[in-house]
């Protein structure tokens, strides 16, 4: 039981991943990009390995050995094609969850300067980290809407390996 809930409980599968986002500064937010474009070339290299050894009919060695390799490299392939779908749905939402929150803050800050100007407070604050004072708003959506063209890639580009290759 406790499987099947770490299963179907994404937060809690990627918690870590996202607190390194959301800590994290420029090198995390270039680095998730990066680990999904990974993680899609193997999943589409698994697909055309699973259906290129399809049309091959020497491909480890036939017979009964063909069937259980391929039903392994299916299932590899679909658990990639999975966790894809998966981690680069969970980075979009981060990344557009950190970017209205970089907003809220942006503006909550110009609002406390604007009452400080009114009031003739001029006493320097206090500097935050980068990622509390939303830094990285606009580099949050573009990664956001990265991940979600690599969700439309992924699910586009298994579709068309499948209508190449069979």
């Amino acid at each position: 039981m406790r499987f099947l809930l770490w299963l179907f409980d994404a937060s809690r599968r990627h918690y870590g991943g996202i607190r390194r986002y959301e800590k994290g500064g420029t090198g995390v937010r270039i680095l998730t990009p990066i680990l999904s474009l990974l993680f899609l070339g193997v999943t589409l290299g698994l697909e055309y390995w699973l259906f290129s050894s399809l049309h091959d009919s020497g491909a480890f060695g036939g017979g009964v050995g063909k069937i259980v390799v391929m039903f392994f490299i299916g299932l590899l392939f679909f658990a990639f094609a999975v966790a894809t779908l998966e981690f680069c749905a969970v980075y979009a939402f981060t990344a557009f969850r950190m970017a209205a929150w970089g907003v809220a803050l942006s503006a909550s800050k110009r609002r406390q300067i604007l009452a400080r100007k009114k009031g003739g407070n001029t006493e320097p604050e206090a500097q935050a980290d980068p990622a509390h004072e939303g830094k990285y708003k606009a580099f949050d959506i573009v990664n956001g809407v990265l991940q979600i063209v690599f969700i439309l890639a992924l699910i586009g580009g298994v579709a068309a390996v499948a209508v190449l290759l069979l």
